[in-house]
C-alpha cells in the first residue's frame, strides 16, 4: 500500500445538499399558473429541501403537498395560521430526507395582544451525512415596522441559539461528558 500526501485519508466524499427558498406569494393573483412556474423553476434547480414562505393550505390540499409531490420530496412540515379568504397563509419544509424534529415559535408583532406577525420553523433534517438544521423565517411586512422586524430577529437569535444549545448540549453537559474541571478552575 502506498502514501499519497496530496490524499492522506483517501478519496473525499463527494455530497452535496441544495436547499432552496422562496417567498411563493400564497394564493394572491394568478396563484394557479403562478404554482406552475414555480414548480417548473424547482424542477430545474433540483433541490433536497424546499423551504415555502406564504405557502397556503385549504381543508382539502397544501401546497407543500403540491410541491413535494411534483419534486419528488417526500418529507414535509407544513403550517399555516394566518386566515384569508377560504385558505391559510404559513410556510412549508419540503425535504428528500426524513424530518426528525419540528419546531415553531410566533416571533412578536407589534403589540402584545396582536397574533404575532412573524414565525419560524426549525426542522432537523436526516441527511445523508448527518442532521441538517434548518430554520425557516417570515417576518413582519410593512415598510414601517423595520423596529419590530429588528425585535423579531433578537428573537430569531435565541431561538437558533437554544436549538443549537439542545443539539450539542449545554456548556455544563458538554463539559461533563468530557470530564468534571479541576478544583478552582473557571467554568467555561
Amino acid at each position: 500500500m502506498s502514501f499519497d500526501p496530496y490524499a492522506p485519508y483517501g478519496a473525499m466524499l463527494d455530497t452535496t445538499c441544495r436547499l432552496v427558498t422562496w417567498n411563493v406569494w400564497g394564493r394572491y393573483g394568478d396563484w394557479s399558473s403562478r404554482l406552475d412556474g414555480i414548480v417548473a423553476e424547482l424542477k430545474r434547480s433540483a433541490p433536497d429541501i424546499v423551504c415555502l414562505q406564504e405557502a397556503w393550505t385549504t381543508p382539502g390540499e397544501s401546497q407543500a403537498d403540491l410541491v413535494g409531490d411534483a419534486l419528488g420530496l417526500p418529507y414535509r412540515f407544513a403550517w399555516g395560521d394566518w386566515p384569508q379568504d377560504g385558505w391559510l397563509s404559513g410556510g412549508a419544509v419540503c425535504s428528500r430526507w426524513p424530518i426528525a424534529t419540528r419546531e415553531r415559535r410566533p416571533l412578536p408583532g407589534e403589540t402584545a395582544e396582536a397574533d404575532a406577525a412573524g414565525t419560524v420553523a426549525h426542522a432537523a433534517i436526516d441527511g445523508p451525512r448527518g442532521t441538517i438544521q434548518v430554520f425557516a423565517v417570515m417576518l413582519d411586512y410593512p415598510l414601517h415596522a423595520s423596529g419590530v422586524r429588528q425585535q423579531q430577529v433578537r428573537e430569531l437569535v435565541n431561538f437558533v441559539s437554544e436549538a443549537a444549545s439542545r443539539r450539542r448540549g449545554t456548556p455544563d453537559e458538554v463539559r461533563t461528558a468530557r470530564r468534571p474541571p479541576a478544583a478552582g478552575s473557571p467554568v467555561l
